[in-house]
């Protein structure tokens, strides 16, 4: 069987998810099926940009991009693509979507169009003007992913044809944190955790949208009233000496620990005994599914994106956003009774397991690809 050839592209900005996620699907692909090739669009160096590559036969590269619209970059994209005959390109983020939208109806470049929609989440004017033309340009695509049914709602009124959508669950390998062996006692010593503290965590881009802030200041109330709880706070972005400036004003320099960007995250997520996430918009976020995989019950927003995962009270707990009296409650909720935050977390780990595994997403994006490369596009 012929390969199928398949360009994947990014850009480094907002790298959180979209990595994540991109290195799962670049590495879950069928190396018999596909011949991959990765283009990262970079104009900075930031941390995790970098796809973890498992598979050697993937081609990697990274160009420079001058400004948003950089269009000697174009050019070279469109001679590797012509050149190496590629089937599909499949973008993932804004810039690489406008890229690809150029490439094939400006540049001519004979490639099947498939966009991942990874969440549109960052708040700003700018950014919303940015993710406007993202989604403007998406509808001359030939396939648009949505990560979850919530997020597809949300963007209903854009009214993207109904034969292009696909809504593919965001996914993890459930088998690296469901057979993981115990670190959790190593990792919190490391970060100076005792037996009896209970240490509550987050693991994510430290940006304005997954409001971090409300974690601190909710761990500030309860340690008021006596609560002996510490933060274990995972991640960088922009916010990140905000939180830490929070977090000194508090007086819990101490009880709040950044850990910065992490690679390998499963030690950390040991380390605690809840995750929580204040987020005010998600598309399906990683950390969630990841939590809940390694068996932490959850205490979340009650946006789309958690609500997609979480069944409130059964596989974890649901607040209302910035309802501070109700994230306490939630949180003391756990903290009172150990046998239900352990049957929590051992239902949501069930139901990660058998409704975002990894496996059962790359089957589904497979599929798309080959019915997509089936044909060439029309010049």
């Amino acid at each position: 069987m012929e390969k199928l050839k398949v360009t994947f592209l990014y850009s480094a900005s907002g790298f959180g998810g979209i990595v994540r996620n991109l290195g799962y699907i670049v590495n879950g692909l069928d190396r018999q099926k596909f011949e991959i090739h990765v283009i990262l669009l970079t104009d900075t160096e930031e941390p995790g940009s970098i796809l973890s590559i498992e598979n050697p036969a993937v081609s990697f590269q990274s160009l420079h991009t001058a400004g948003r619209l950089d269009f000697k970059t174009i050019r070279s994209l469109a001679s590797y693509l012509k050149s190496n005959q590629i089937d599909v390109l499949s973008c993932h983020g804004f810039k690489a979507d406008v890229f690809g939208w150029i490439l094939r109806f400006l540049f001519r470049v004979p490639v099947r169009l498939l966009s991942i929609a990874h969440g549109w989440v960052t708040p700003g004017a700018k950014l919303q003007l940015y993710y406007a033309l993202d989604k403007t340009v998406m509808h001359f695509f030939d396939r648009i992913i949505f990560v979850s049914e919530q997020q597809l709602i949300r963007n209903r009124w854009w009214f993207f044809p109904k034969n292009k959508v696909a809504v593919v669950n965001n996914a993890i390998d459930c088998d690296k944190f469901l057979g993981a062996s115990d670190q959790r006692d190593r990792a919190r010593q490391d970060h100076g955790f005792k037996d009896d503290q209970f240490v509550l965590g987050f693991v994510g881009r430290l940006s304005a949208e997954k409001n971090v802030a409300a974690l601190i200041q909710s761990l500030d109330r309860l340690t008021r009233k006596g609560h002996d709880l510490k933060a274990l706070i995972v991640g960088d972005g922009p916010q990140r000496s905000l939180l830490q400036c929070l977090a000194a004003e508090l007086g819990l320099a101490d009880a709040v620990v950044f850990a910065g960007y992490v690679a390998d995250t499963l030690p950390l997520y040991q380390a605690m005994d809840a995750f929580v996430s204040c987020s005010r918009r998600e598309g399906l976020p990683n950390s969630l599914l990841e939590s809940q995989a390694v068996g932490l019950p959850c205490v979340v927003s009650n946006i789309g994106g958690h609500t997609d995962v979480v069944v409130d009270e059964k596989t974890g707990l649901l607040f209302r956003l910035d309802n501070d009296t109700e994230l306490d409650e939630k949180i003391i909720q756990l903290l009172d009774n150990r046998e239900f935050r352990e049957n929590l977390g051992q239902a949501g780990r069930e139901r990660v397991k058998s409704q975002f595994n990894l496996r059962q997403r790359i089957e589904k994006l497979e599929r798309l690809y080959w019915q997509l490369g089936s044909g060439r596009a029309e010049t």
